[in-house]
């Protein structure tokens, strides 16, 4: 009998050490958000997903989060009118800061931007954060990365890629505080509207300055030709930021790539399917990169815990 019970109790041993062991190995699986970080730098990501870019913005979270192989560390300040925790698991939480917000057209959406930094200047003190970056929520990730490609300056802008025109599509209206004289004596760079960002205090000053540009415009009721792209590279053909190169831009990131998902993204009506988000909650892990919701085909090929 004696015998019989430290069998039993050889076996429980044995089987608890297979599940501890294996328990070890899943949690070094997680995403590297979960390895130790650098004290002295740490990345804010910006992500405004107001209405119909609610899931282009979570998919580019979700794939950042699974892709991002750095020392240091991220918090992503997410601006939706739809709670994007409730889609994220748990243990991620930390890493992601909800805003609620409300936009009635495309339009407030786009020239919010500035706006969003400043009013959570507080917040990226309290949590520490250094450097600041904002990405439009139509972005998508390719492949692993780390931060030396974009975390080059204290003012960061990124080269567009239809920069290799000639005539840049700068704003000529002269009124306009986005304004660029044809017969500008200074070098030429067009650059993205869906990527900036830098040093904390030097996008917060970048901000205010666009902000007060936004304010004179209108107070003549104009609008720039390229919203607040246009606002964007007037600061900048006058302040040269350090420029992340369409080439090297795109080895890591696609702009613009709706990737799969229907509807017109200037409409302001939630064109998602309850279903999928439904389906989303449930499997929170879900890192979606295809999907057709027309055809409700939903596939997750990478998870936030793959061993890529």
């Amino acid at each position: 009998m004696a015998t019989k019970n430290k069998l039993f109790i050889i076996i429980l041993l044995a089987i608890n050490i297979i599940l501890i062991y294996h328990l070890v190995k899943n949690i070094e699986k997680f995403s590297t958000f979960h390895k130790k970080k650098r004290d002295d730098k740490k990345i804010g990501v910006i992500i405004i997903a107001t209405n119909s870019y609610f899931l282009l913005g979570l998919r580019f979270m979700k794939q950042w989060m699974h892709y991002y192989d750095s020392d240091i560390g991220c918090k992503f300040y997410f601006f939706s009118d739809k709670n994007v925790l409730h889609y994220v698991p748990k243990n991620f939480h930390k890493f992601v800061r909800y805003i609620e917000t409300r936009h009635d057209k495309w339009e407030d959406a786009t020239n919010s931007k500035f706006q969003n930094f400043i009013n959570i200047e507080s917040d990226l003190k309290r949590d520490n954060i250094t450097d600041i970056f904002y990405f439009d929520a139509d972005t998508t990730v390719k492949k692993k990365f780390d931060h030396k490609w974009f975390m080059i300056g204290d003012l960061v802008g990124g080269q567009h890629y239809n920069d290799h025109t000639k005539e840049k599509p700068y704003d000529r209206n002269f009124m306009s505080a986005a304004y660029i004289p044809e017969n500008t004596r200074l070098p030429q760079t067009y650059y993205y509207g869906a990527f900036f960002g830098g040093k904390v205090s030097n996008v917060m000053n970048f901000c205010r300055k666009l902000i007060q540009n936004q304010q004179k415009d209108k107070k003549i009721n104009y609008e720039p030709i390229w919203n607040d792209e246009s606002y964007i590279n007037n600061y900048f053909h006058y302040n040269k930021p350090s420029t992340v190169l369409n080439k090297d831009f795109e080895k890591y990131f696609t702009i613009s790539d709706k990737n799969g998902f229907e509807g017109h993204y200037k409409d302001i009506k939630n064109n998602w399917n309850d279903h999928y988000l439904k389906s989303l909650k449930k499997d929170k892990d879900c890192v979606f990169n295809n999907l057709n919701i027309k055809e409700k085909k939903y596939e997750c090929p990478y998870s936030l815990y793959s061993e890529e």
